[in-house]
């Protein structure tokens, strides 16, 4: 990965570095041009099946992505970080900095008997302890729910066996027991479903 304005750094370095930025928020070492402390915001964007290729900010000739290149710009870009080809095991590798021969996370079908945070130091859990505030939005697809991996606020899509007892989907379905995740789809806020129309 690179920063925009330094050198190279490695995965590991920079997860030992966004922890050093939550500690040193946390103590309030971080100040601004007026001398008033403030901690840095965090934000880890990742792209389902997205080659970052497909970015301008890595290089792309035609496609358009002002906003993300302006993150980019003003933040921390990966540069060489190599992951799972696929959802879930993407997920524990972002989540734990470790790859899959490590969290023994291989494919989308884990049925783990604990939580990916219960065996792993998990980024979420480092923010929490340095006095950040955490969520999560999007889709999940890991073993376990969101406040389990210390995340204070989450807003996801939702398979059924994520809902509440007793809660059923009234959207659409993608195939029977998965609910749809672009049209009228199956969403939790917090652990309450939140209804949906077709129109969404």
């Amino acid at each position: 990965m690179r920063t925009h304005k330094q050198g190279m750094i490695s995965r590991r370095g920079f997860l030992r570095g966004a922890a050093a930025a939550g500690v040193a928020g946390a103590a309030g070492c971080i100040r601004r041009a007026n001398g008033a402390r403030r901690r840095p915001n965090l934000i880890v964007l990742m792209g389902d099946d997205c080659s970052a290729r497909e970015l301008g900010c890595y290089g792309h000739p035609e496609h358009q992505t002002p906003h993300l290149d302006a993150l980019a710009a003003d933040g921390v870009m990966f540069e060489t970080c190599w992951c799972t080809p696929l959802c879930s095991p993407t997920r524990a590798e972002m989540m734990t900095g470790r790859y899959g021969f490590r969290t023994r996370w291989f494919h989308n079908n884990m049925k783990a008997p604990e939580p990916l945070s219960e065996n792993n130091l998990v980024f979420s859990r480092m923010l929490k302890e340095a006095g950040y505030a955490t969520g999560v939005s999007g889709k999940w697809q890991l073993f376990g729910m969101p406040p389990e991996y210390d995340f204070d606020e989450w807003f996801i899509w939702a398979y059924e066996d994520y809902l509440p007892e007793g809660v059923k989907h009234t959207g659409a379905y993608e195939h029977p027991g998965k609910p749809e995740r672009y049209w009228h789809p199956c969403i939790l806020r917090n652990g309450e479903l939140v209804p949906t129309k077709p129109e969404d």
